[in-house]
Formats: structure tokens, C-alpha cells, sequence
């Protein structure tokens, strides 16, 4: 994982430059996690610019999704956490939404999204919102449904802090 929000460093020409008087000094800037979120929301970096064809290209590259994320997986990203975070439990996070990006071109395609709805039905169901149609998804597939469209690329995925491992369990095998 690369995020956005990773540790900058200002030194030399890019020092930082203190308020008041002015004077410049070498500095860090990181962002610091107090406490975990309930929503993870994670963006996939699917475009990238081709020197050799002068413009920006879809990156096509076939990404497994996880299910389930735990906590500790995001001691991976370089954020500082704070100490009290460091251990903290391993809390997990199930897959609650995608958007997909279908064609072949970062300027061009068409986004659907596939859901996840726990709300109103008794059963933990999973729905493909396309537009002006609604149909039911089976979440088991979802991984090979994206290996099967190569043009189909994930784009945003949202995670919701799971408040115990078999309900996220319920929802994976729905």
C-alpha cells in the first residue's frame, strides 16, 4: 500500500518556513492515526502516464480484493500510529461496497458499484447497482468476476469496522 498520506520531509531548498520570524529549518510532516476508524475508505491508484505515448493509461493490472482486512494490516501503511493504537486489538473490517471502473481508458468507461446491504432483509445480501438496474451478487465471486473482465478494474473500496468475526463471516458467505 502506497497512501497519499505518507511522511514528508522538508529539507534543503523545501525547508520549512516558522510563522512568526520567518526562518527556516528542516521539519517532518507525518499524519498520526489516534484511534482506528469505523469506515476504512480505500482508493486504488488505476491510472498512470505512459511517457512513450505522452498521456495518462489505465493501469489493468488484476487485483485481488479481501474480504476481510484486519487492523494490523494497516501497521503496513507508513502512517505513524500512536503508541496506545501500537497495541491495540486486531480489530477486523469487511468489504461493505466497490465502485469498478469498466474500459479501457482513464478519459472514458462506465462506473457501477457492488454492495453490500445488511439493513432490511434478514439475510446478509450483496447487490450489483448498474445504472438503472439492481440485480443480486454473489460475493464469493466477486474475485473471479473480476479476473473474468480484464476492463474491470476496482476503483474505491469501503470497509466498515466489524463488531465481532462472525459477522463478517455471515457476510463473505452470502
Amino acid at each position: 500500500m502506497h497512501p497519499n498520506s505518507s511522511r514528508e520531509i522538508f529539507y534543503d531548498q523545501n525547508q520549512y518556513q516558522r510563522g512568526i520570524c520567518l526562518s527556516l529549518l528542516d521539519a517532518e510532516q507525518a499524519h498520526v492515526l489516534k484511534k482506528y476508524p469505523r469506515l476504512l475508505i480505500l482508493t486504488l491508484d488505476r491510472v498512470s502516464y505512459s511517457a512513450e505515448a505522452q498521456t495518462r493509461i489505465k493501469i489493468m493490472q488484476n487485483v485481488e480484493i479481501p474480504y476481510i482486512l484486519s487492523a494490523r494490516s494497516l501497521r503496513s501503511i507508513p502512517v505513524k500510529l500512536d503508541s496506545g493504537m501500537l497495541n491495540a486489538e486486531n480489530k477486523p473490517y469487511h468489504l461493505t461496497s466497490m465502485t469498478i471502473h469498466s474500459g479501457d481508458s482513464p478519459d472514458s468507461g462506465h462506473y457501477y458499484c457492488v454492495c453490500y446491504e445488511d439493513g432490511f432483509f434478514p439475510e446478509y445480501s450483496w447487490y450489483l447497482f448498474d445504472d438503472v438496474s439492481v440485480t443480486s451478487f454473489n460475493a464469493a465471486d466477486l474475485n473471479k468476476y473480476l479476473a473474468e473482465r480484464p476492463n474491470d478494474t476496482p476503483y474505491v473500496c469501503i470497509y466498515q469496522e466489524s463488531l465481532t468475526d462472525s459477522s463478517a463471516d455471515r457476510m463473505k458467505n452470502s
